[in-house]
């Protein structure tokens, strides 16, 4: 793994939202940047919308990382972890930028950070009626005290923010979630948030970012930096293409 950046500065963070909902003619478009095995991947979607979404994803994904390391996007390969299938990017000598991904319904979130234990997280805030009780299964008591009372009006809000910093930092970890959820723990009243308690390594190593990409989606990062720097947030967009 990546040492801890203690002593590198503020761990900068570069970030693109994706709108994964397109012309489908700039989806055939770009499709033509995907590997064989992505395009496989795409084809055992079973609706169309679905497909496209993944062909966005990638290929977005694809043309940022080229854009970082100076490979064509169609050139970049992929390696996955043996463990828990963590995608990684091979490139030649000065080694590869560390990335991470997610997305929620029609928006994707893109990230470039700083160090290998590094992630991020989306999710669309929507209404759950029983967020209490999934709650109650996968988060720690602190966790449950800051979310409060399931009847107050920002109770949602705040079982949202913590779930996206859980996620982004199991991922961060590369064990995904096979890592259980109440085994750390977060605090989501402290600004920024913070990582109080886990089984694996030192809390103080971590640093989490809260962000509200676009009005009705919250997103976290999660990052094993000394001090988390200025994050750059974009949109990405196919406009440009000839």
């Amino acid at each position: 793994m990546a040492n801890i950046a203690r002593d590198s500065g503020p761990a900068p963070v570069s970030l693109w939202t994706v709108p994964l909902d397109i012309s489908p003619i700039v989806v055939k478009q770009i499709k033509s940047l995907l590997s064989v095995d992505e395009i496989e991947r795409a084809e055992r979607y079973r609706f169309p919308r679905d497909r496209d979404r993944f062909v966005v994803r990638r290929a977005a994904l694809r043309q940022i990382l080229g854009s970082a390391t100076g490979v064509p996007p169609e050139q970049l390969r992929f390696i996955a972890d043996p463990a828990f299938g963590r995608p990684f990017l091979l490139t030649a000598e000065s080694g590869p930028p560390i990335f991470s991904s997610s997305h929620s319904d029609d928006l994707a979130l893109i990230g470039l950070g700083p160090v290998e234990r590094f992630a991020v997280d989306i999710e669309r805030v929507r209404r759950i009626d029983d967020f209490a009780a999934v709650a109650a299964r996968f988060f720690t008591p602190h966790e449950l005290a800051a979310i409060g009372d399931p009847g107050d009006a920002h109770a949602l809000d705040r079982f949202y923010r913590c779930w996206v910093l859980k996620e982004a930092f199991v991922k961060a970890l590369g064990e995904g979630l096979s890592h259980p959820l109440d085994s750390f723990s977060v605090d989501i009243t402290t600004d920024p948030p913070r990582l109080v308690s886990t089984a694996t390594g030192d809390p103080s190593d971590w640093r989490f970012g809260l962000i509200q990409p676009r009005p009705g989606w919250i997103a976290a990062i999660a990052c094993a930096a000394g001090s988390l720097g200025p994050i750059d947030l974009r949109s990405w967009s196919f406009d440009t293409l000839p």
